[in-house]
């Protein structure tokens, strides 16, 4: 048996310019905080509406002369969407992903610059953070787009009243489109999101 290996590592807040302690587990790649929290300032929204914002069913876009068309993928829909591309997934198995996080909160403490600087920094933000969107397109050998809908933007919940997030990212985020006021009450529980992912023939296949 593999026994997991316990480092206690010194981070640096970005959000609130404190130092905490990061308890990783490196065997099962999980990580605490250990005796602090993360506080999170307030967001402003957009003064007029963006017309490419994910709280719409779906939005198009041209490519190569054709029109193709983007689904969002919410709680009420999710499970609808992802029947879809279990069929989608038999003829277009090249996939594209896309992923949204919050921001990036937190960054290793070193005297002097380490190999695995970068991946230390990427793990605990991961860790710490939720995902707030997963982006999914498919294609077949050729290059080819799965027609007409082509893209499937997954959005997951996420409340900005109660989870850690860099306002910058936030900002960037919703002027991009992202409707969190949506994200909140509609949003994907990423647990059940797993479930169907297992099924979905996305994952455990080695043809896709």
């Amino acid at each position: 048996t593999t026994e997991s290996i316990m480092t206690t590592t010194r981070y640096y807040s970005i959000t609130n310019d404190q130092t905490i302690d990061i308890n990783a587990d490196i065997g099962h790649q999980t990580s605490t905080v250990a005796g602090t929290t993360m506080e999170n300032s307030g967001s402003s929204m957009p003064a007029t509406p963006n017309p490419h914002t994910n709280a719409q069913p779906k939005y198009t876009f041209e490519h190569n002369g054709e029109t193709l068309e983007i689904r969002n993928v919410w709680a009420e829909n999710v499970e609808e969407e992802m029947a879809v591309i279990r069929e989608v997934i038999e003829k277009y198995p090249y996939v594209a992903m896309d992923t949204e996080f919050p921001g990036v909160v937190a960054k290793p403490i070193a005297e002097s610059y380490t190999s695995d600087y970068h991946y230390k920094s990427l793990k605990v933000n991961v860790d710490l953070l939720k995902i707030i969107q997963l982006g999914i397109s498919f294609a077949d050998k050729d290059g080819n787009f799965c027609k007409p809908h082509c893209c499937w933007q997954f959005n997951f919940k996420f409340d900005l009243e109660e989870d850690m997030f860099a306002q910058d990212s936030i900002d960037l985020l919703i002027k991009s489109g992202i409707s969190f006021p949506d994200h909140a009450v509609r949003g994907i529980d990423p647990q059940k999101f797993g479930e169907l992912l297992m099924v979905s023939g996305l994952v455990l296949d080695d043809r896709v």
